[in-house]
């Protein structure tokens, strides 16, 4: 065909502007102009052969794919993959991004949220749904999601809930109690799996609408700050987490963080004023406002709010709230493993998302940054130690029998620790792939060295961590155990995986004969999601188009010409865009913050 011929690439009318969005990542380093298009830009990613003099062996090279300096990672991946693709292409990149699940996609549905003019005193506000209505979310709320996230202190909130219904008095702030109860009363409704999309969105919507008003977030700020404050304020970034309203929810949880360090929450465990059971309420609140604030920041690529503040010590039993059902030896673990997971993982992230001039204090725990491959597996060993100190798998729950909320507690830590493991590690995948893409006109070596045998079983190892996840998903989604794991987390988690499948799929030579089973096993279960939300069934019709877009490319019907190079790279380029590394979407690091200045905030269509 005619478009295959070879031609040069077309010139833009004008130079394009010195942006530091547009930069490659190489010139964004040095600090000098750059934009996005020259030949600078690609260079740095070609392979360049080895010769005695250069100083960087082996260890180094396997070192620099985890460190802040790699293209895989702290936003360096997408702009080496725009300019190693873009340049070979000549084409300008898009600045068209992605919304992200437990970020700005709308799991939720749509949600437009009022200005400030429109939040006026409305007595409905005030309304409360029937006793039994209001009693079944409420007691799906401690059953199923703070077992895995403990924001509130059930004793006290019973006392209140009771006093609201009774009309007596309360002994604490109303204000803040409904605004709380009707944010409670939004995120368990979103728990009735069986109830239709529709209904619940609508139902979960004016629930949230509600505490919103009550908040009334613009007034917050120049409050004195409270816990109940910050636990509202929380609450709330979980629900918007699931919806379109991005700003919202980066304000809500920055504001939180603010509020709880002026309150003192990041000195509780020094300050130890209050009764046992205030002080490990207020460690919970300040765990959830640092492990939220990380994974939200990984998201958008900014940097965490609270980057230095080191994690408290975690108190093994949560005094007065154990979970129902589990004792204190059983329950002592989990939390002791929860607290030095968020720790590692800050840790992993601090790495590749900021610099390597922050100490790592805990178990003296190098940031995998150093110039020894013996950093990367000391952390891949806290990992395994991790592992291997949990509780045995609640695997074998006789169906109809209740779920206990600890198996949930449990099997979402596991679930953590297979996903660090994979935010640990996909920089090998990233690496491998924007290789393969880089060098199709490069002759392979004649020998492998070892640092590309050390790769290749890292990338191995980040794609086995991806099935470990589709078969932990896969076992929380039976029918007698899906209310362990709130189904949100669940979509995440699978849409995690299969995103490492298709970029391993990039590599059919090494992932070929790995990763075909385990898609089509995450294919069913995410199947079996969709009547849970229009955006799930978007999200999984994207998957597979990206899938088979990767098929045809590696395996073109036989009765048609070879591709092209042309072809060849203009595939490439639209399953690095589906990926949304073209987007600037953080799918294999973490995205410096300039791409918000040109965010396409229209909503995600089908």
């Amino acid at each position: 065909m005619s478009s295959a011929s070879p031609a040069k690439p077309p010139v833009p009318l004008r130079h394009r502007r010195y942006k530091t969005v547009l930069a490659c990542a190489t010139c964004r380093r040095r600090k000098v102009k750059c934009d996005g298009l020259r030949p600078a830009a690609a260079s740095p990613q070609l392979p360049t052969p080895v010769t005695p003099a250069q100083t960087h062996s082996w260890q180094s090279d396997v070192v620099e794919t985890f460190s802040a300096n790699t293209p895989g990672i702290s936003g360096e991946f997408s702009y080496a993959v725009k300019a190693a693709v873009n340049a070979r292409l000549g084409l300008p990149s898009s600045k068209k991004r992605c919304p992200i699940l437990l970020t700005d996609a709308p799991l939720f549905g749509l949600l437009s949220l009022p200005g400030v003019t429109d939040l006026g005193i409305n007595p409905m506000d005030n309304v409360l749904p029937p006793r039994k209505h209001a009693d079944r979310l409420v007691s799906l709320y401690w059953q199923c999601l703070d077992p895995l996230e403990p924001l509130l202190d059930q004793r006290s909130f019973g006392a209140a809930y009771q006093a609201l219904f009774d009309g007596s008095e309360m002994q604490c702030d109303e204000h803040f109690f409904l605004c709380t109860l009707n944010i409670v009363f939004a995120l368990s409704t979103q728990l009735e799996e069986s109830t239709p999309s529709e209904q619940r969105n609508t139902a979960s919507k004016t629930f949230f609408l509600r505490a919103w008003h009550l908040l009334r977030p613009e007034v917050i700020l120049w409050q004195a700050g409270s816990l109940e404050t910050v636990q509202c304020l929380l609450l709330m970034s979980r629900y918007l987490q699931c919806t379109t309203n991005l700003q919202q929810t980066w304000m809500a949880l920055g504001s939180a963080v603010r509020i709880a360090l002026s309150i003192g929450l990041d000195r509780s465990e020094k300050n130890m004023f209050g009764s046992d059971r205030e002080n490990q309420l207020a460690r919970d609140v300040w765990q959830q406002c640092v492990f939220m604030d990380r994974s939200l920041s990984w998201s958008l690529g900014r940097r965490s709010t609270v980057p230095s503040v080191p994690f408290l010590s975690f108190d093994p039993v949560r005094n007065g709230n154990d979970l129902p059902g589990s004792d204190g030896e059983a329950d002592a673990p989990v939390s002791r493993i929860t607290q030095e997971l968020n720790q590692i993982t800050g840790y992993i992230g601090l790495a590749q998302a900021l610099t390597d001039r922050i100490p790592a204090v805990r178990q003296d725990l190098r940031l995998p940054t150093q110039t020894e491959p013996s950093a990367l597996m000391q952390i891949d060993e806290c990992l395994s130690g991790l592992e291997n100190r949990l509780p045995p798998a609640p695997y074998n729950t006789a169906s109809g029998e209740s779920a206990n909320p600890f198996d949930g507690r449990l099997i979402l830590l596991r679930l953590r620790l297979v996903h660090t493991r994979i935010v640990f590690l996909r920089p090998v995948i990233a690496r491998l792939c924007l290789s393969h893409g880089q060098t199709q006109k490069v002759p392979p070596p004649a020998e492998t060295s070892i640092g590309d045998h050390v790769l290749e079983a890292c990338a191995t190892l980040c794609v086995e961590n991806a099935q470990k996840l589709i078969m932990l998903v896969q076992e929380c989604s039976r029918p007698d155990r899906t209310g362990l794991i709130p189904w949100w987390y669940r979509v995440f988690y699978l849409y995690i995986a299969m995103q490492h499948l298709i970029a391993a799929m990039l590599r059919p030579d090494l992932f070929g004969t790995l990763v075909p089973k385990s898609w089509n096993t995450a294919v069913s279960v995410f199947s079996a999601h969709e009547h849970l939300s229009l955006s799930v069934r978007r999200c999984l019709n994207k998957l597979q188009m990206m899938w088979q877009r990767v098929i045809d490319i590696h395996s073109p019907p036989t009765h048609e010409a070879p591709p092209s190079s042309m072809d060849y790279n203009t595939g490439l380029q639209d399953i690095f865009g589906y990926l949304g590394f073209d987007a600037q979407m953080p799918l294999f690091g973490l995205d410096d913050s300039a791409w918000l200045d040109n965010v396409d905030w229209t909503t995600w269509s089908s």
